[in-house]
C-alpha cells in the first residue's frame, strides 16, 4: 500500500459518488488550491548529538482544501504535499499529508456509504530525534497511510426509537524498512473490520429517560500472523433528574480474544459503569464515572470550567484498547479546537502497536483570554502497560503557550514544550526528554496571502542517543490560497 494507491482508492470512489448523483451544485463546493514557499536554516540540520552539520533547505508545497457540507454527497479533504531541499546534500524528500472523509447518501437519511482516506508521518522510535514540523532530517521517521469503507444504515422505527447499523473494513500501512515481527517498536501492517449495531430512542432532548443498546465487533489481523478479536454487548441509560443532574450508567458483556500471550487468564465477562453529570453553573460541568472491567475497577472523570475569558478542563480515564488504533468519526461540523495551536506534524506512537494495552491518562488544559492576548496551558500523562509483553511505558507532555494578536493582520506566539518518555522493554529501561521553544510572527500581506518567520530552539537527551543535541532553526515562508 502506498499513497498513490490510497490516491486511486479515493479518486474512484470519489467519481463513483458524483456520478451516483442526481444534481451536483457546485455552488455547495469550496475548493481552495494552496502553494506554499519556504525556507530555513539550522545550525543542527540532522539533530546530532556529535557530528553536528549546519544547512540550508527550501520548500515549495502545494496543497488543496475540497469542502461540502451539504447534500446527498458530503466531502472534508485536506492535503498537503511536502518538498524538503536539502542545499548541501543536494536532496531532496517529499511527505504527503492527506486526511479526508466522504459521505454519501443513497437513500437520503437513511443509506449512506462512508469512506476516509488519510496519510501522515510517524515516529519509528520514540526514544530517538524528534522533528516536529518535518523540517530536520532525523531519519526516525515513516510515512503511514490507512483507508477505510464502509456502508451505514439509519432507520427510524415508529416515533420512539432509531436503528444504526454500520460496517467498516480498513487498513493501515507503514513505510518503513524493519520487518513485521511483533517486536517492540515495530510499526505493523493492519487490517481492521468493525461492525456496529446499536437501538436508542429519538428524543433525548425532551425526555428525562435517555438510552441506547449496542452490539459491536472489531477484528484486527496483524501482518505478524496476530489477530484480535473484540466482541462487545452493552446498554447505557441516563436519567435527567434535575435540568443540571443527570444519573449514568452501563452494564454489558464482551468477549475478547487478546492473542496467545494474554497475561489474563479471562478477558470475557460482565462490565457495568455508574457516574453522574452535573452543571454546576453556567459555564461549568462535572463528570464521574466509577467502572469494572476484566482488568480490574477503575475510574473515569471530566471537570469543565468556563466563562468570557477563562477555560479550564480536565479528564482522567482508564481504558484498556488495541494500541496505535484509532477510531474514525464522520462528522462535518468543522469544530475549531482552541488548543490546535500546540498540535505535531508528527504524530507520537506507542511502542508496542499491536499489543493490547491498559491505560491510564489524564490531561488538563487552559486557555485564558485577556485583551489582545491568549495564553495557554496544556499538561497530559499517560501511563500505559501491554498486557501480552508486560511492557510499560509512560508519557508526559508539557506545554505553554501565548498568542498576541498585534493587529487584526499579524500576531506573535510563542510555545515551549516538553515531552518525556520513560520505558522498560523487556527488563531494559530507557528514558528521553525532549525540549522545543518556537516563537513566530504571522502577517496577512493580502485576503489570500500570509507570511511568517519562525525561530525554534530544540534540544534532546536520550538514553538511545549518545549525548544531548541541541538545534537552533529559522525558516520563512509565504503561502497562497487561490
Amino acid at each position: 500500500m502506498n499513497l498513490k494507491t490510497v490516491g486511486f482508492y479515493s479518486l474512484s470512489l470519489f467519481s463513483l459518488f458524483c456520478l451516483n448523483s442526481t444534481v451536483v451544485s457546485y455552488a455547495d463546493w469550496e475548493i481552495q488550491p494552496l502553494v506554499e514557499a519556504r525556507v530555513g536554516y539550522s545550525d543542527n540540520i540532522d539533530f546530532d548529538d556529535d557530528d553536528e552539520e549546519s544547512g540550508f533547505v527550501g520548500q515549495v508545497n502545494p496543497g488543496i482544501s475540497i469542502n461540502k457540507l451539504t447534500g446527498r454527497l458530503q466531502v472534508q479533504l485536506d492535503y498537503l504535499m511536502q518538498n524538503f531541499y536539502f542545499f548541501d546534500d543536494s536532496q531532496l524528500d517529499t511527505d504527503h499529508n492527506l486526511d479526508a472523509i466522504a459521505r454519501y447518501a443513497v437513500i437520503p437519511e437513511t443509506f449512506f456509504i462512508n469512506t476516509f482516506a488519510s496519510a501522515t508521518q510517524v515516529l519509528i522510535d520514540n526514544d530517538q530525534q524528534i522533528s516536529v514540523d518535518n523540517f530536520n532530517d532525523t531519519g526516525n521517521t515513516t510515512d503511514e497511510y490507512s483507508y477505510g469503507l464502509g456502508p451505514q444504515w439509519i432507520q427510524d422505527i415508529g416515533n420512539y426509537a432509531r436503528a444504526n447499523l454500520s460496517y467498516l473494513y480498513a487498513e493501515q500501512r507503514f513505510d518503513d524498512e524493519t520487518a513485521d515481527d511483533g517486536g517492540p517498536g515495530d510499526l505493523d501492517d493492519n487490517d481492521r473490520q468493525t461492525f456496529l449495531g446499536s437501538l436508542s430512542n429519538i428524543d433525548p432532548q425532551s425526555d428525562r429517560f435517555d438510552w441506547i443498546a449496542s452490539y459491536e465487533w472489531d477484528e484486527v489481523d496483524f501482518e505478524t500472523g496476530d489477530t484480535f478479536e473484540f466482541i462487545t454487548q452493552q446498554l447505557d441509560v441516563g436519567y435527567q433528574i434535575t435540568p443540571r443532574l443527570e444519573l449514568l450508567g452501563s452494564y454489558g458483556y464482551e468477549d475478547n480474544d487478546l492473542g496467545d500471550n494474554n497475561v489474563f487468564d479471562d478477558d470475557d465477562g460482565s462490565f457495568w459503569t455508574l457516574g453522574l453529570l452535573a452543571g454546576l453553573g453556567e459555564f461549568t460541568a462535572i463528570e464521574i464515572r466509577r467502572a469494572e472491567r476484566f482488568f480490574g475497577n477503575f475510574w473515569l472523570g471530566s471537570l469543565t470550567v468556563g466563562g468570557p475569558k477563562l477555560t479550564v478542563n480536565g479528564t482522567y480515564e482508564e481504558r484498556a484498547d488495541l494500541s496505535g488504533l484509532g477510531d474514525v468519526e464522520f462528522n462535518f461540523d468543522n469544530a475549531d479546537n482552541a488548543l490546535e495551536l500546540f498540535d505535531n506534524d508528527v504524530e507520537i506512537t506507542p511502542d508496542d502497536n499491536n499489543s493490547v494495552s491498559v491505560t491510564k491518562s489524564w490531561n488538563f488544559s487552559l486557555v485564558y483570554n485577556i485583551s489582545k492576548s491568549t495564553f495557554l496551558a496544556q499538561v497530559s500523562n499517560d501511563d500505559q502497560e501491554f498486557l501480552d509483553t508486560g511492557n510499560t511505558e509512560k508519557l508526559e507532555n508539557y506545554s505553554l503557550g501565548w498568542v498576541w494578536q498585534i493587529t487584526g493582520i499579524s500576531s506573535l506566539s510563542a510555545i515551549l514544550e516538553l515531552q518525556k518518555d520513560d520505558s522498560v522493554d523487556a527488563g531494559g529501561e530507557t528514558e528521553s526528554e525532549f525540549y522545543d521553544f518556537e516563537l513566530e510572527y504571522q502577517r496577512s500581506i493580502s485576503p489570500k496571502t500570509d507570511f511568517d518567520v519562525t525561530y525554534s530552539y530544540t534540544e534532546g537527551d536520550s538514553d538511545d542517543l549518545d549525548g544531548k543535541f541541541k538545534a537552533n532553526t529559522i525558516t520563512a515562508g509565504i503561502q497562497h490560497r487561490f
